[in-house]
């Protein structure tokens, strides 16, 4: 299987629809980007800085999540 790579620049919109299973982590991590019309634009990196998390910690956490193949 293909090893899933997220980045900082994708937007959270593109996030969700490449990677449905990815929503099972913003639910996790408590951000309420997927159900905001304004954070659905937004990059990971915007919702990092927006809600106080390292960027860097904030993309290696949803690519492990990801790829562990985690939906809830």
């Amino acid at each position: 299987m293909k090893k899933i790579r997220i980045t900082a620049e994708l937007t959270v919109d593109e996030v969700l629809r490449r990677w449905p299973s990815s929503l099972g982590f913003f639910i996790k991590m408590k951000l309420p980007c997927v159900s905001c019309p304004i954070g659905a634009l937004d990059t990971l990196a915007d919702v990092a800085k927006a809600h106080g998390l390292a960027v860097s910690s904030f993309i290696r956490n949803i690519n492990q999540f990801a790829n562990k193949g985690e939906s809830s």
